[in-house]
């Protein structure tokens, strides 16, 4: 038998994120459409195997496969976040597509040359990953005194050699809407099943083609 809830976003939570970024944040109106968020809709269903988490955002502008960013399911802010990301020519898994060497003539990724020429597309996917105060790289490159980054070392570490990608959470993006499903919720942070929701931009600092540090910014909803 399978039971099925829907859970709203926690108020508290939501406020402790806010001060976490508060540096951080772009004024909404600063926004692009597609960062600002709408709507959300997050429910669960528990079988034999768990309980599972399926969510859906709706944002005020249609969802572009450009540029370097995403959206977060907070729980307890920084570790085990999952994370819907899109980045051309920045790869870090072989779910997110391919691009022409044309379009991505030096592209940069976590692994070897050959993983990343192959898998450098623009295809939204998922990850489970963990959150770092920035690094003095980060401050750096984006002019900020403090935000979280995504601990490359950690997420790697602990999700079998692969960034943190999770190919078996469906990712699905269609004019405003993005989707995600069957996520464990053992998986995400403290096991709490109620996420703050929120979108980002990334920054990244590579040292040649190694990708070696993810900065996010703008992280609100």
């Amino acid at each position: 038998m399978t039971k099925t809830t829907l859970l709203g976003v926690s108020i508290a939570t939501i406020f402790a994120i806010s001060l976490i970024f508060a540096q951080n944040v772009t004024a909404d109106e600063d926004k692009p459409d597609y960062l600002k968020i709408d709507e959300t809709k997050v429910t669960y269903h528990t079988d034999d195997d768990g309980t599972f988490l399926k969510a859906e955002i709706k944002t005020e502008g249609k969802i572009k496969e450009k540029g370097a960013y995403g959206y977060g399911f907070l729980t307890d802010g920084v570790n085990n976040v999952l994370a819907l990301t899109t980045h051309i020519c920045a790869s870090d898994s072989p779910f997110q597509g391919d691009a022409s060497d044309k379009k991505c003539p030096n592209p940069v990724g976590l692994l070897d040359e050959e993983f990343t020429r192959d898998n450098d597309g623009k295809k939204f996917h998922a990850h489970i990953l963990d959150l770092m105060p920035y690094t003095d790289a980060c401050k750096t490159a984006t002019g900020l005194t403090e935000g979280l980054e995504v601990d490359v070392a950690s997420s790697v570490a602990t999700n079998g050699g692969v960034p943190g990608v999770s190919p078996d959470y469906p990712v699905k993006e269609s004019g405003k809407k993005i989707r995600v499903g069957n996520v464990p919720t053992d998986v995400l942070g403290d096991g709490t099943i109620v996420p703050t929701i929120v979108s980002f931009e990334i920054v990244p600092v590579a040292s040649g083609s190694t990708l070696e540090n993810l900065c996010l910014i703008n992280v609100g909803n």
